[in-house]
C-alpha cells in the first residue's frame, strides 16, 4: 500500500555536563486523498431525517440539530483515516512516539460547533442512520464518552479549522484495530455546517487531511510543557508530558550552568509531576527536565522559577488573574502580549484561573492548545492555580474528580500549600506570602449552607491569620452581562451562599468570571437577595 507524504525533521536538545546530548529526529506525515498516492479518507453523514439514505459519495459531509429546518433531527458527520498506521514507506509505525497530531478540514458554510469523539462502532461509507451501530442513530455506547476537541464552523465562505487529535492517535499506534475514526455531533443550535470531503473535485488541496509528527527514536520527546504547580516555600511540583513513557528527572541549582541538585522518580510515565523538596524561602531557582537519558526543556536561563516567601515576609506578591480565556484566537493573543508587555518581562509570582480554561470543552487537546500553550512563556516561571468553571463541566466529573481537568493538574488536598484540608481538588487553598488564597467550585458540587464545600469554606477562613484573603471563582456575583447573577443558578448560588460567608470572614477581595464583558458597579457589601438589591448602593 501506499502512505502519506512525509517530511523529515529534527529537534535539538542537551546542554554538556546535565543530560546526555542527542536529537531526537521526527517526521512529519500528511495522510489526505490524492497526496503522495494516498487514498484512505472515509467519510460520510447520517440523516435522522432521511435514516435509510446512504451520502459517502458527496463532496461535502455535514452536521446539524434541525436537518431539514423546522424537524429538529440530527445529522452526525463521520470520518475516519485508514492505513495510516503499519510499517510501510509514508505510515506511522505501530507503538510510535505521536510528537503532535492535527486534524485539518475546510468548511462550506454554518454556524455552530461539535463535539468530536471516536467512535467505537464499525462503519464505512455506505452506512446510514439505521445501520450505524445496534440501534439506529449514534447511541452513548457507539462512540467514547470523553470529548476530543471542538469542532468549528463559522461563516459562509471557505476557512480553515484544526483540532488536536493526538490522543486518538496516541491510543491507535497501539492497537491499530481500534481506529475507527471520529463522529462529530452538533453541541448545540447549529445552521448546517458543511465540511469538505475526500471526494471534492473542486480543489483536492482542501479536502480533509491528518498531520502527525512522529518520534523517530526511542527517547522521549516533550509534548506538553513543562508548567509549575503548588508552589510552597520550600517545595514545588514541576509537570510535563512526554509522546514515550519515561522516568522524570529534574535538575535544580542557583544558576542555568549550576543544577547540582537531582531528583529523579524512577516510574515510567507520558505525564510527569515532580515534586522537588528542600528549597530555601524567597530565592530564584533555575532548572531543567528530562528523562536519564535526555534532557528535554532548560537548563538556560529561561528556565526558573521564585519559591513563595514565608508567611511573616511582607514581600509584594503580583498575580496575574485571567477566566474565561478564549481558544487561542486574535483576542487571547492580544490579552495575553498586552500583559507580557505590562509585566515588563517580570514573571507574576502567581498565576490564577478563574475557571473555563479552554474553549470549548476543556477536552486534553484543548488545554494543550489553549491554556498550557498558550501561557507557556509564564508557565515556566510562575506556579498556575486555577478553579472550575462551566466548560470544565462539559467534560469532567467534578464530584469524581475525573476527566482531562484532574489528569492534567495537581492541587493540594490535605494542606499541602497552606490552609485547611479540603479532601478535593476541586476547591482548596494555599498561601503564598502575606496572602491567602481560597479556590471555591460554583459548578459539580452541592453550593449550600450546610454542603462540604461551604463547611470547609467556614473551617478554612476561621483558621487562617493572614494579612490579606483573596477568594477567587468562575461564577461572579453580580452581573448584567453575558450571563445574568438574578437568573444564572449558579451565579444566585454564589452570591446567596457563599458571599455571606467570605463578607463574614473579612475577606478582601474577590475575583470571578464567566461574563464576556467589563461592568462597573459602586462598592457592594451585604446584597446577596434575588433580585439583587443593596440599600444605597447601585448595582
Amino acid at each position: 500500500m501506499t502512505g502519506g507524504f512525509a517530511i523529515s525533521g529534527c529537534v535539538l536538545v542537551g546542554v554538556a555536563g546535565l543530560f546526555p546530548a542527542g536529537p531526537p529526529a521526527t517526521t512529519t506525515l500528511v495522510f489526505q486523498d490524492g497526496l503522495g498516492g494516498y487514498a484512505g479518507t472515509v467519510d460520510t453523514h447520517i440523516r435522522q431525517s432521511d435514516p435509510a439514505a446512504s451520502f459517502g459519495l458527496q463532496e461535502t459531509f455535514v452536521w446539524d440539530t434541525d436537518d431539514p429546518p423546522g424537524t429538529l433531527a440530527d445529522t452526525f458527520a463521520l470520518l475516519r483515516f485508514d492505513d495510516i498506521i503499519g510499517n510501510g514507506v509514508g505510515q506511522i509505525p505501530p507503538g510510535a512516539g505521536i510528537v503532535s497530531a492535527r486534524l485539518v478540514y475546510e468548511v462550506l458554510g454554518g454556524v455552530g460547533n461539535a463535539h468530536a469523539r471516536e467512535v467505537l462502532a464499525d462503519w464505512d461509507e455506505s452506512t446510514t442512520y439505521d445501520t450505524f451501530g445496534p440501534a439506529p442513530g449514534v447511541q452513548g455506547a457507539d462512540r467514547r464518552s470523553e470529548i476530543l476537541a471542538t469542532a468549528w464552523v463559522t461563516g459562509t465562505t471557505i476557512n480553515l479549522w484544526d483540532l488536536n487529535v493526538r490522543q486518538s492517535l496516541v491510543r491507535w499506534v497501539d492497537d491499530p484495530a481500534a481506529n475507527r475514526g471520529w463522529v462529530f455531533q452538533a453541541a448545540g443550535p447549529t445552521t448546517l455546517a458543511e465540511v469538505v470531503s475526500s471526494e471534492y473535485t473542486l480543489a483536492p488541496p482542501l479536502r480533509p487531511r491528518l498531520v502527525v509528527v512522529v518520534n523517530n527514536t526511542s527517547d522521549p520527546t516533550l509534548v506538553r510543557g513543562p508548567f509549575l504547580q503548588q508552589a510552597t516555600p520550600t517545595s514545588i511540583k514541576i509537570a510535563w508530558r512526554t509522546d514515550l513513557a519515561s522516568d522524570s528527572r529534574v535538575l535544580t541549582g542557583p544558576g542555568p550552568l549550576d543544577l547540582s541538585t537531582e531528583t529523579l522518580d524512577p516510574q515510567l510515565a507520558t505525564d510527569h509531576v515532580v515534586t522537588v523538596t528542600g528549597l530555601v524561602p524567597g530565592q530564584q531557582v533555575f532548572y531543567a527536565i528530562g528523562s536519564s537519558t535526555v534532557q528535554l526543556a532548560g537548563g538556560d536561563d529561561s528556565y526558573f522559577f521564585r519559591t513563595p516567601p514565608l508567611p511573616a515576609d511582607s514581600s509584594p506578591v503580583t498575580i496575574w488573574a485571567i477566566g474565561d480565556s478564549g481558544r487561542s484566537n486574535a483576542d487571547q493573543f492580544a490579552v495575553r502580549d498586552a500583559m507580557l508587555a505590562a509585566l515588563g518581562g517580570t514573571a507574576p509570582d502567581v498565576m490564577l484561573h478563574l475557571g473555563d480554561l479552554a474553549y470549548n470543552f476543556c477536552t486534553d487537546g484543548e488545554l494543550t492548545d489553549h491554556l498550557l500553550g498558550m501561557y507557556e512563556q509564564t508557565l515556566r516561571h510562575s506556579p498556575l492555580w486555577t478553579t472550575v468553571g462551566t466548560h470544565e463541566g462539559f467534560n469532567n466529573d467534578i464530584a469524581a474528580q475525573t476527566g482531562p481537568y484532574y489528569r492534567t493538574f495537581s492541587f493540594p488536598t490535605n494542606a499541602e500549600s497552606g490552609g485547611t484540608p479540603s479532601g478535593t481538588e476541586s476547591y482548596y487553598s494555599f498561601d503564598h506570602g502575606t496572602v491567602h488564597f481560597v479556590c471555591i467550585a460554583g459548578i459539580g458540587v452541592e453550593v449550600l449552607p450546610d454542603a462540604p464545600m461551604l463547611l470547609w469554606l467556614e473551617a478554612d477562613l476561621a483558621a487562617t491569620d493572614a494579612e490579606w484573603v483573596i477568594a477567587f471563582f468562575n461564577h461572579g456575583p453580580y452581573s448584567k452581562g453575558g450571563h445574568d447573577s438574578d437568573s444564572d443558578p449558579q451565579m444566585r448560588a454564589m452570591r446567596e451562599v457563599v458571599l455571606p460567608v467570605l463578607e463574614a470572614h473579612g475577606v478582601d477581595l474577590v475575583l470571578g468570571g464567566h461574563s464576556h464583558n467589563y461592568q462597573r458597579s459602586y462598592l457592594v457589601d451585604g446584597a446577596y437577595d434575588t433580585p439583587t438589591t443593596a440599600e444605597g448602593h447601585i448595582v
